[in-house]
């Protein structure tokens, strides 16, 4: 077999650090082959994939290539202010008189791949309007209009639907056939099973091993990956170390029958747009409750989101928080009623890079923790050791981190913070498994503590493992509602919804 790339003692070790984020790792890629990289978070896979990219130069190591690299990065490097296709040919533009970008001609081009993949978005949104699922789709048309011979992609169907998902394999496979190579990080198991023909496990920044996957089962991998049996993976907070998580904390004394949050009739717009971007959508969450949100990207997902966290307001309709009229409330105001809130977007929304990971740990705690180092060291050290958050130094900035490890971050900080109602978004995008075993985990123990919770998902099986009722979102509107039951039917039907099937 002929081989794509040859990968020999890579070694990587960042400024300051004494860990290396690469150890000694070697395994080659052969032409053809799709490739899966596991591991933790942290574990060292988007470390190696920018080595063999060229992001970053390995301290010592050789790569050896039989082709060009493109990479569809776990978060998504494009210009918002620019079309989906002007995104997709940035850097190799059609050209009028070998001067003028030939927008028609980017179009084209565009629209093409779009269509072959089966994707959704629009050539002629800005980058900036799309959802994150559109944005990912864009980011595989750009590697693809490239032609690249090994293509590398990094979670690609973390925030995708299944529909979605299975499209992107078949294109994957079709390219893998067609003589292209692949290497597709993923913390989705069963995606290993399903697409891969080995798979490569990296632990604590080693190879642990590379197998092919028709000879291993999931479980494991799952032990591969972890270095022990996966269910002594989860660790139970100390009890003295829960003290300290006492900013609204609520218990099952607080549960009743009426809607902590409520939409009333809510339509959101945007200027130059004719439909609405929420179409006359409500919906109650009481307190015990999951409400799951699903929907293919472009749907009114993103704005529901937005709609909660303060960042688009409604041009009519209301949103009622135990009653009281929140339509209006600016994000601080939201968040001092009692809004507890993950984002789908961990960088931009849900971090500040460039404050230290302390920093961000504690912000919803300062009305009361203060300039207390001593209770700002335990939170913090309570927060990494529960949710096994892999951070070199306290004091660094927020950047350091994975991006798994950030969204641990974000999780702890938002939990750990709860008044009575909580929106995830995208709570698993990125995650290894045996963290977002433990992040449904905490979502089904604030269920019982009494918080209402709203999740906001792409990923139609987490969906349907924790909501008591999921909506359907389709073109601004709720296509679907639905008990969950157990019912084995509820999945197809769902996935009816999706395409515009409206439910009776």
């Amino acid at each position: 077999m002929i081989k794509a790339i040859e990968i020999k003692n890579i070694c990587k070790t960042y400024s300051g650090k004494e860990k290396k984020a690469n150890n000694n790792i070697s395994f080659d890629l052969l032409k053809g082959e799709i490739l899966c990289i596991a591991g933790e978070n942290g574990a060292g896979k988007t470390t190696l994939m920018k080595i063999l990219c060229g992001l970053l130069k390995q301290d010592s190591g050789v790569i050896i290539k039989n082709g060009n690299i493109g990479m569809v990065h776990q978060h998504f490097m494009l210009f918002g202010d620019y079309t989906a296709s002007e995104n997709i040919v940035m850097g190799l533009e059609p050209r009028k008189a070998g001067v003028f970008l030939d927008v028609k001609k980017a179009d084209f081009i565009s629209q093409k791949i779009i269509n072959e993949n089966n994707f959704s978005i629009k050539t002629n949104i800005k980058v900036n309007e799309l959802t994150l699922g559109e944005m990912q789709q864009v980011e595989i048309c750009r590697i693809l209009y490239r032609n690249a011979d090994i293509i590398i992609l990094d979670e690609p169907t973390s925030i995708l639907t299944e529909t979605e998902s299975m499209s992107l394999f078949d294109t994957l496979k079709n390219l893998a056939n067609n003589g292209k190579s692949v290497i597709l990080i993923t913390h989705k198991l069963h995606e290993i099973k399903h697409i891969g023909d080995r798979v490569a496990v990296l632990r604590r920044g080693e190879l642990a091993g590379i197998r092919d996957v028709n000879g291993i089962d999931i479980n494991e991998i799952a032990n591969m990956m972890i270095g022990e049996n996966n269910s002594n993976y989860l660790k139970i907070v100390p009890n003295e170390e829960k003290k300290l998580q006492i900013d609204g904390d609520i218990t099952n004394n607080s549960i009743d029958s009426k809607p902590v949050i409520s939409f009333e009739n809510v339509i959101v717009t945007r200027r130059g747009q004719k439909r609405p971007l929420l179409d006359d959508v409500s919906f109650s969450v009481n307190s015990g409750e999951i409400l799951g949100f699903a929907g293919v990207g472009g749907n009114g997902l993103g704005v529901i989101e937005a709609a909660l966290g303060g960042f688009l307001h409604p041009e009519s309709g209301k949103i009622l928080h135990k009653g009281k009229d929140i339509t209006r409330f600016s994000i601080r105001k939201l968040r001092k009623q009692g809004l507890a809130f993950v984002p789908a977007d961990r960088i931009r929304v849900g971090s500040a890079s460039e404050a230290s990971i302390e920093e961000n740990m504690i912000i919803n705690h300062r009305n009361w923790i203060g300039r207390k180092n001593n209770l700002i060291k335990n939170l913090t050290k309570s927060y990494i050791e529960n949710y096994k958050i892999k951070a070199p130094d306290i004091k660094e900035k927020a950047s350091t981190l994975s991006g798994g490890n950030l969204q641990k971050l974000i999780l702890a900080r938002e939990t750990g913070g709860l008044k009575d109602y909580i929106v995830f978004s995208e709570p698993s995008w990125g995650l290894d498994f045996a963290a977002s075993q433990f992040i449904q985990k905490e979502i089904k123990a604030l269920k019982k503590k009494g918080a209402a919770v709203i999740l906001i998902s792409t990923d139609l099986d987490e969906l349907l493992s924790l909501a008591d009722r999921i909506m359907v979102m389709y073109m601004g509107r709720i296509a679907g509602n639905y008990t969950n039951n157990g019912d084995r039917s509820i999945k197809e039907k769902i996935g009816r919804s999706m395409q515009g099937v409206v439910s009776e």
